[in-house]
């Protein structure tokens, strides 16, 4: 018998078992909302060859970034207060990889070349992850930030297809075969939100029946919108995220350790690959061997256009500070700055290494990227067990983390301060964790309990909502 009731299938399932004041709501809206869709907007529509200018130091930031995220920090903190007794508990159950990580950001900038700026984006990361623990349930709902962040996403595609035909000088990147980047930064921003959007329109469409046909148009625009914008990393993430989620939402092993199962298999089926390559070629697979047979799917390099210079001369940095790194966010700080030497050798100042682990190490040095690792590890350590519960959750956020993976092999988001790839990825840690710490909290309740078979416990658990207040 399970333990655990079943998700509901319908949004006003999901409202009926979490009771959200409308306060609580929108509060839980316009946090998520802002913090996912500004990082991808530019401060201004004036172009050049590579898109829009910034307008602002690097080093020393706009204003209306600092405007929006001491907004940001206010809202999430006046919820976390009225929620604090939710909050305290999510927190005591949370991977404690990740509050080690900002952290460590935030020590770094003992030795950083630039500890304001260190300091500064640090900042960022915290009020990402107080958003995380403020709308984590019990407080928001189980899928709510993925329809909110579909929400904002699909706004910002209109817009862009509407830019695209209007003013094809601001909608369109002429110097990449004209790929559409819409009002975003560029090309790539365009297709990684898309195929996130796409995503999240593919879950509801698998969760509500009866609205199936709005779902499936929605998730058929994005998919229009990812091509146009040729980014063939978010389509990769896309192909691979999607077919994760629907392959894991469905139980295929039965037992107690179907989970176990198929992690052991995939393992396996990795190291008897690895074992064919050295077999056949004597010798072990490079990053370039591994990247090649994807890229050339797209009719690309295996050296990804190029980026393979910037992570050879990102890596001379790294040789420079191996332990400690740099300092978080302290190497790609403009002209004159520490990254000058990648500049001076490429003739154009790259806005980071494309590749987001490189970025790590180089900020964080090997303790720092330690500590992510950790984080990283156990959070699908965390998705695993939270299958044995609640599957269809576990497959969007083991999806989720995927495709974030995969994209920061050519881009680099993954802790990069307010990139929204970074934002997701908070949130989904600290998410993972609040329903573990209910389910944990509620079997305290119920004798014989136990994590894995859960059904006297009360409906909003398994649904990631809370009792009325």
């Amino acid at each position: 018998m399970s333990l655990v009731a079943p998700v509901p299938n319908t949004a006003q399932d999901d409202a009926r078992m979490n009771p959200q004041g409308p306060g609580v709501r929108w509060t839980i809206w316009l946090l998520v909302a802002v913090s996912m869709a500004f990082p991808v907007l530019p401060d201004t529509f004036t172009m050049n060859a590579m898109g829009p200018e910034l307008t602002h130091s690097v080093v020393e930031g706009s204003l209306k970034r600092q405007i929006v995220f001491g907004s940001l920090f206010l809202g999430a903190a006046l919820l976390a207060w009225r929620c604090r007794g939710s909050v305290l508990r999510n927190l005591r159950g949370m991977n404690i990889f990740l509050p080690l990580v900002v952290l460590y950001c935030l020590v770094s900038a003992a030795w950083s070349p630039y500890p304001e700026v260190t300091m500064k984006r640090t900042f960022i990361v915290m009020v990402l992850f107080l958003i995380g623990v403020a709308v984590a349930p019990p407080t928001g709902m189980t899928r709510q930030v993925g329809r909110i962040t579909m929400g904002a996403y699909t706004l910002i595609l209109v817009i862009s297809f509407f830019v695209v035909l209007i003013d094809p000088g601001i909608g369109v990147d002429y110097a990449l075969g004209d790929a559409w980047r819409g009002i975003t930064w560029q090309k790539n921003t365009l297709g990684s939100i898309a195929g996130f959007a796409a995503l999240f329109y593919l879950r509801e469409a698998a969760m509500q029946p009866q609205y199936r046909g709005r779902y499936v148009a929605g998730l058929l625009f994005c998919m229009f919108m990812l091509v146009m914008s040729k980014s063939a990393t978010s389509m990769l993430c896309l192909a691979v995220s999607a077919g994760i989620y629907l392959v894991v939402r469905r139980r295929h092993v039965g037992g107690r350790h179907a989970e176990a199962i198929v992690v052991l298999a995939g393992v396996v089926a990795a190291l008897f690959a690895l074992l064919l390559f050295y077999v056949v070629l004597g010798r072990m697979p490079t990053p370039k061997d591994l990247i090649a047979p994807v890229t050339a799917l797209f009719n690309k390099s295996a050296d990804l256009t190029g980026r393979d210079q910037i992570w050879d001369l990102v890596d001379l940095s790294i040789q420079r500070h191996p332990l400690l790194g740099i300092g978080y966010s302290a190497f790609w700080t403009g002209t004159g700055g520490p990254s000058q030497y990648i500049a001076d050798k490429l003739g154009w100042m790259p806005a980071h290494a494309h590749n987001g682990f490189l970025d790590i190490i180089n900020d964080m040095g090997q303790v720092g990227f330690g500590l992510f690792m950790a984080c990283l590890l156990w959070h699908l350590y965390s998705i695993l067990r939270l299958a044995r519960m609640d599957r269809e959750d576990a497959a969007m956020h083991l999806g989720i983390c995927v495709a974030i993976i995969i994209s920061n092999f050519s881009e680099s988001q993954l802790l990069r301060d307010s990139a929204f790839q970074n934002a997701l990825f908070i949130y989904s840690v600290v998410a993972v964790g609040a329903r573990l710490a209910m389910a944990r909290s509620a079997t305290r309740t119920v004798p014989g309990a136990s994590l894995a078979a859960p059904s006297r416990l009360p409906a909003w658990t398994a649904q990631g909502g809370g009792p009325g207040r």
